[in-house]
């Protein structure tokens, strides 16, 4: 199968199906800038700098991953080939989701872009249309807050995974990446999802994958990210409430919000480089907030109002 798709605005030009993204639609004569092939590919590097127990990385920067019994990732060194041998169906959500994990957060350190680990919304504010991105540990409910902005009618850009760029005259910008959502069971329910629409993420998991229309997904170009809430859950009251943040506490925070964190920092080039990225991009983003939330669905629409609000230009916090 050889299929066009979009993904960060780039053109990706796949040999495998990849039901997550959308169609290519723009200029049919692009060229493209991500190209996934399936293929032989070695079990070792010949003289790999790191050699971890599932990764490993040449001197000139191409790294293999390789998930036993799914598939072993070849990414190239300047992030616009993967080569894919898989151990499964290559139609199988696992050989997807290791694909769209691991191993797109290598493909974009090597592009010069950062990925959080973070939904994102598209919101009105008066300078017009803007990203706002939600970071938290896995299981938090990033994904439950996307739905919550979802059904208020906002747009999200990302659900798990905030790819974020730098613009010269901008400073930090969100890039589209995945029109799906993924929920546990409890949540799919919530948010009147149907379970004959969903896949699961992967065998024995209670998590589905839901695709977005286009009513829910912001397609587009990169949006300006002007907040970054950091989500924390609290189980009192008295404990909840948000407290803005700035220099070194806001970069410390954005460096461990980034996605595959520590595997970022192994595949760097340049160690250097890469914290003078990560720095330039926390101090991109006008707004870091801390958020202590009660658990539990009742409390997502209160603070969807707050944020939709103050972004609006009708509120002074947020």
């Amino acid at each position: 199968m050889h299929d066009d798709y979009s993904l960060c605005g780039w053109r990706v030009h796949s040999d495998l199906p990849l039901p997550e993204l959308l169609p290519w639609a723009g200029d049919s004569q692009a060229p493209v800038d991500l190209r996934i092939e399936l293929g032989a590919v070695e079990a070792r590097l010949l003289d790999p700098q790191y050699d971890g127990p599932v990764l490993q990385m040449d001197a000139d920067g191409t790294c293999l991953f390789t998930i036993e019994s799914v598939a072993i990732y070849r990414i190239a060194h300047d992030g616009r080939t993967i080569r894919v041998h898989p151990s499964l169906p290559v139609d199988l959500p696992a050989v997807r989701a290791f694909l769209f994990g691991t191993v797109f957060a290598i493909v974009c350190q090597r592009r010069t872009v950062l990925p959080l680990h973070a939904c994102c919304v598209k919101l009105p504010s008066p300078q017009g249309d803007v990203a706002v991105a939600f970071t938290a540990p896995s299981g938090t409910g990033k994904s439950t807050l996307a739905s919550a902005f979802m059904r208020r009618g906002y747009p999200i850009l990302a659900d798990d995974v905030t790819v974020v760029s730098l613009d010269p005259a901008r400073g930090a910008v969100a890039l589209p990446t995945f029109p799906r959502v993924k929920l546990w069971q409890d949540a799919m329910g919530q948010f009147g999802h149907a379970m004959g629409d969903a896949e699961r993420v992967r065998q024995g998991m209670d998590k589905f994958s839901v695709g977005l229309g286009a009513e829910h997904f912001a397609v587009g170009a990169p949006l300006s990210l002007v907040a970054l809430y950091h989500l924390e859950r609290v189980e009192d009251a008295k404990h909840a409430g948000l407290e803005q943040v700035g220099g070194l506490p806001a970069s410390v925070r954005f460096s461990k919000a980034l996605y595959q964190e520590r595997i970022l920092m192994t595949v760097a080039a340049g160690k250097g480089a890469h914290f003078s990225l990560v720095t330039r991009l926390a101090a991109g983003i006008k707004r870091h907030v801390l958020v202590r939330q009660l658990s539990g669905f009742e409390h997502l629409d209160e603070l969807v109002h707050r944020i939709v609000t103050f972004h609006a230009g009708t509120t002074h916090q947020a």
